[in-house]
């Protein structure tokens, strides 16, 4: 791969993304002094073309999700698409992520773009090039993170309801593996469409909170709308490899959830 004579920079994310992906407002600054491993790349879309106005975030350890701060990005690709992180030396998953506003961060929307490496990175020499990595437009309602919406045989299938037993669309339910934290959800469903249903697949079994809101990602704010399965933050055992139905799932204002028992 011929590296463009443009000097590409990489920079350390400072701020905390906001959960569900992060925050449009999050801090980066340059640290030309900064010693690590290069990782490099080019982003194209599947007819190779390269993509212009795209990051790349690397996320490292044995994180179980690719959601919130990452450890390191990049700058925004230029016309070639070409793309420089640099790490420290260990395993990362890379992904790359190109919003229509131009944001680094925040939610991903119709039209916007990702993309991501199919292995696990490892970085211990200076410079690992060549990781090139394919981006496709994302479609909300079917796309959600690639390391939290699964196709498995265990899943919880039912309705998200308003308080007045209204069906709403452009909802989502979530799952935390045990009990309900203060952080991202582990896994995701699609957004329902006018019936509410939803169908939530999950690794296997096991325990967990389920809940749903609205809103894609970030903390809840005013109006957005949320609940858990009967009403509780406490978590319930799924049955390995089964269908678990009739879930419905009753959603209230924010700042009303009763935290149930």
């Amino acid at each position: 791969m011929m590296m463009t004579s443009q000097k590409v920079h990489s920079f350390i994310v400072l701020a905390m993304m906001t959960a569900f992906v992060g925050c449009s407002g999050t801090t980066t600054r340059t640290d030309s002094a900064w010693q690590g491993s290069q990782v490099t790349g080019v982003l194209m879309d599947d007819s190779g073309q390269p993509i212009e106005g795209a990051y790349v975030y690397a996320y490292g350890g044995s994180r179980v999700n690719i959601l919130g701060p990452a450890d390191a990005m990049s700058e925004r690709t230029d016309a070639d698409g070409v793309y420089t992180v640099i790490v420290p030396g260990g395993e990362y998953r890379m992904v790359a992520r190109k919003r229509l506003s131009g944001a680094i961060g925040g939610p991903l929307r119709n039209g916007d773009m990702v993309g991501k490496r199919p292995k696990t990175v490892v970085t211990h020499s200076s410079v690992v090039s060549d990781l090139d990595i394919v981006m496709r437009v994302f479609e909300q309602g079917k796309d959600g993170d690639p390391a939290r919406m699964l196709a498995t045989n265990t899943v919880v299938t039912g309705a998200i309801l308003d308080e007045a037993g209204n069906p709403l669309a452009g909802a989502h339910a979530f799952a935390y593996q045990g009990d309900f934290r203060k952080d991202p959800p582990d896994f995701l469903s699609p957004t329902t469409d006018m019936d509410g249903r939803f169908t939530l697949s999950l690794p296997g079994g096991g325990e967990y909170t389920v809940g749903a809101r609205t809103g894609f990602r970030g903390r809840p704010r005013n109006g957005d709308l949320i609940g858990f399965w009967g009403n509780s933050r406490r978590s319930r055992s799924i049955v390995d490899g089964k269908t678990t139905s009739g879930v419905t799932l009753v959603l209230k204002a924010y700042g009303e959830l009763n935290d149930g028992s």
